[in-house]
């Protein structure tokens, strides 16, 4: 958070009373406006201040709001602000008194110490006078304008630098984790579709952030990913099936139906989607898709046929091959046709059907907000397999209109 001005702070007292007197110019309608809102915006003050707490009267509700942040005791909104060096909970605020105590011997000047903290000198003496009290010695001696510390005091000192650097350590840690990546991450997703789709992005990622460490498995399931030490899985879905993670819809895929140039040349080519009820017809399962066959062409006219499927697998592979072998058609995902289409190897029959739209859900174990190594997967996926989607949507589209 940020204080007020090394320029503005004759006393922290003024500088509430100024802040008073802007909210009333700005003649805010009854009820004010939120409390937490006004606080945010005219009681900002450093985090060295860390201890403190806000405590206001909120006009239009009569009653004491409390609120946890590194400033001062505010008594009622709307008039001159009491300074108050109380806690509310009744906590002394030690890592205060401390930074105070260590900056007071390092720089033997009470003036210097206030200064470098931005707050009163008053206050620095008030800190350490409660110090001393809590502790039950004399931790500081003065001699004219200089502070020095007793033999206790330089124990404590010693002490106090210890805590101080743990804490800012920690905070420096928290703090650069959100700016820079790093952890394990465990990703999980469709075996299909990871082969299009994510192996292609996933290493120029770890190259990119090189403090992740990946760890990359393949499955349909997308149930309890906490409980299965799951980070982020891909996933396909007709529709979000947990609402309590966090997903991010990353775009639409579909099914196709293809044989291979063998089968048709033998067996002919299917003019409807009726005349599928005479050929050997195959389709992948998945928790994740639909699993009758709903075709829809591009008017939006839908056909449900009540096909009886001679081969249905979960393995993209099996699917494939025995497509490749002229054993019949399947309904196949566009991730595992298209370029199969493109090399001529399968040829994409009934061109202006296809299955209803299939959901690509990028989705975490973890609740808002995303830690960082997450965060960066999930931009990354969303820059490079969102556009690769609609390029394959595309091209099928083309392929059902020639």
């Amino acid at each position: 958070m940020v204080g007020p001005s090394d320029r503005s702070m004759r006393s922290i007292k003024d500088v509430h009373t100024n802040r008073i007197r802007y909210l009333r110019r700005q003649r805010y309608p009854r009820p004010h406006p939120d409390i937490c809102q006004v606080l945010d915006i005219y009681f900002r003050v450093k985090s060295s201040t860390f201890g403190y707490h806000v405590r206001c009267h909120h006009p239009s509700r009569h009653v004491d709001v409390v609120f946890i942040a590194p400033t001062l005791t505010i008594l009622s909104l709307g008039t001159t602000p009491e300074v108050s060096m109380q806690n509310p909970s009744g906590r002394r605020p030690t890592l205060l008194a401390m930074r105070a105590f260590v900056l007071l011997i390092e720089t033997e000047n009470r003036e210097k110490a206030a200064t470098q903290m931005e707050i009163t000198v008053a206050q620095v003496t008030a800190l350490m006078r409660e110090l001393e009290k809590r502790l039950g010695v004399q931790l500081l001696l003065r001699t004219g304008e200089r502070y020095v510390p007793t033999e206790a005091g330089i124990d404590f000192g010693a002490r106090c630098r210890e805590v101080i650097a743990l804490t800012d350590e920690a905070e420096a840690m928290c703090s650069g984790a959100a700016m820079a990546p790093r952890g394990l991450l465990r990703i999980q997703c469709d075996v299909g579709f990871g082969q299009r789709y994510v192996l292609p992005v996933i290493g120029n990622f770890c190259a990119r952030f090189p403090q992740i460490t990946v760890e990359f498995s393949t499955s349909s399931s997308t149930s309890d990913l906490l409980i299965r030490g799951v980070d982020a899985s891909i996933h396909l879905a007709d529709r979000l099936m947990d609402p309590r993670g966090l997903s991010r819809k990353l775009g639409d895929t579909f099914m196709v139906l293809c044989a291979s140039p063998a089968y048709l040349e033998k067996h002919g080519h299917p003019r409807t989607p009726v005349d599928l009820y005479d050929q050997p017809c195959f389709r992948l399962i998945s928790p994740s898709v639909p699993t009758d066959w709903n075709l829809i062409d591009d008017t939006g006219t839908t056909q449900r046929l009540l096909l009886r499927s001679r081969l249905t697998t979960d393995t993209p592979e099996l699917l494939t091959e025995v497509t490749l072998q002229g054993k019949g058609i399947a309904l196949m995902p566009t991730f595992c046709a298209i370029e199969l289409v493109r090399a001529g190897r399968l040829q994409h029959v009934l061109r202006e059907w296809r299955s209803q739209d299939i959901g690509v859900y990028a989705t975490f174990s973890a609740q808002q907000p995303l830690d960082s190594k997450s965060r960066a997967w999930l931009e990354w996926v969303t820059e490079r397999i969102t556009p690769q989607l609609q390029t394959d949507r595309e091209y099928f589209r083309i392929q059902s209109q020639q």
